[in-house]
């Protein structure tokens, strides 16, 4: 279960790490001036990421090996290329958040004016008269100017002098036999100007309606609501301004990818060496019984470390181990035995729950009272020899 668990988070970090490389690598292609800039700008990013990943196991490693310079160096390291990482995050995430917001409030303005527009209209159409459809009032007009207009009578006959239309220049022109029908003509043309307003305003609110309804449902929601509506909500819950809360939102995205992208491999990593590696407990029963042999103790099987003290190392008084050498021979054992040793911070904290006495010597680790078999024999080796060159 803790093998999974561990594998899992890999994974989970894993997936992490591309999407910071990817946030970095985007926002340091935005800082070229030409394509190929660019393109150097986005893998100097992704590859700060890659290595602030890295970089906590090397610090841990040399920290093992009680090399602090280059630990120091490792930690300066980590700490500039966090900082870029984390100002690239910050980049990205303002530049899409501000994308979005632009988006809506772009939206909600369009929305507003075709809303304004359409109500304006509708307000312009409500106040125009009474009036009928201008074909009915251009037959009318039609009508009038096509009446013919009589002379003086000549032999007991009027003679036509011809149509309003002719006579008047359609009623451009005055004149006393046409003054009655001219005026109905006037009449006629504010009739008609009316309705070719009126026509103009229901042309124009009919294309509002269809320019509304041709928007997606996404974009009618984006015109009701708010330009960010997530920050105003958080805003009105924690008493802070809009602007203010959306800085956070931004700084909080920044930090979980990059923390996670960071130090995730590394918290999952340590999980899964150290699992199956505690030393082992021994389990003796807290009451006793009456009978006539003693209790056997129960035990658990034995650790990698254990297994390892017991077929490699001997107690031996007088002499004493480096933890560098007895680190090596360990890793020897494990690639003997195919199993994957564990960190030299851990096998020094459990090789010593074993209880051999620790101490500094000479400015290095040495466990005192044993000695590595593999130096016995190189020892016994060397004797033989002489004996045999004697």
């Amino acid at each position: 279960m803790r093998t999974t668990l561990s594998l899992l988070g890999v994974g989970v970090a894993t997936v992490l790490l591309l999407v910071s490389a990817a946030m970095n690598w985007r926002y340091g292609f935005n800082l070229g001036k030409t394509e190929l800039d660019g393109h150097i700008y986005g893998a100097a990013s992704a590859a700060a990421d890659g290595l602030k990943a890295l970089l906590p196991f090397f610090i841990l490693w040399a920290i093992g090996l009680r090399n602090f310079i280059h630990a120091i160096a490792g930690i300066m390291l980590w700490v500039v290329c966090s900082s870029y990482s984390l100002t690239s995050a910050v980049g990205f995430a303002a530049l899409n958040r501000e994308d979005t917001t632009s988006i809506r409030a772009v939206h909600a303005v369009n929305y507003s004016d075709l809303r304004e527009e359409l109500n304006r209209s509708r307000e312009k159409l409500s106040w125009v008269p009474q009036h009928r459809s201008i074909e009915e009032v251009d037959a009318d007009l039609a009508v009038i100017m096509a009446q013919p207009i009589r002379g003086r009578r000549k032999g007991g006959r009027r003679r036509i002098l011809g149509t309003v239309g002719q006579l008047t220049d359609d009623c451009t022109k005055s004149g006393f036999r046409a003054q009655r029908l001219c005026s109905e003509v006037l009449n006629l043309r504010k009739e008609l100007a009316v309705a070719r307003q009126a026509d103009k305003l229901e042309t124009r609110i009919a294309e509002i309606k269809t320019q509304i309804g041709s928007l997606s449902r996404k974009e009618q929601g984006f015109a009701r609501s708010s330009a960010d509506p997530q920050a105003l909500m958080l805003a009105k819950i924690t008493g802070f301004e809009p602007a203010q809360v959306q800085l956070g939102l931004i700084i909080l995205v920044a930090i979980l990818v990059e923390l996670g992208s960071g130090l995730g491999l590394f918290v999952a990593f340590s999980h899964l060496r150290d699992g199956g590696q505690r030393q082992t407990e021994i389990i003796e029963p807290n009451f006793s019984l009456n009978v006539s042999n003693p209790v056997r103790r129960l035990m658990l099987p034995k650790s990698d470390i254990q297994k390892y003290y017991s077929d490699r190392t001997e107690k031996h008084d007088g002499t004493s181990v480096t933890a560098t050498a007895l680190y090596e021979d360990y890793c020897i054992w494990c690639e003997l035995n195919s199993k994957e040793p564990i960190a030299l911070p851990i096998f020094g904290r459990q090789f010593s729950e074993l209880g051999i006495q620790k101490a500094k010597i000479g400015g290095r680790i040495r466990y005192i009272g044993i000695r590595l078999l593999a130096s016995k024999r190189i020892a016994t080796t060397k004797d033989s020899d002489g004996l045999a060159a004697a």
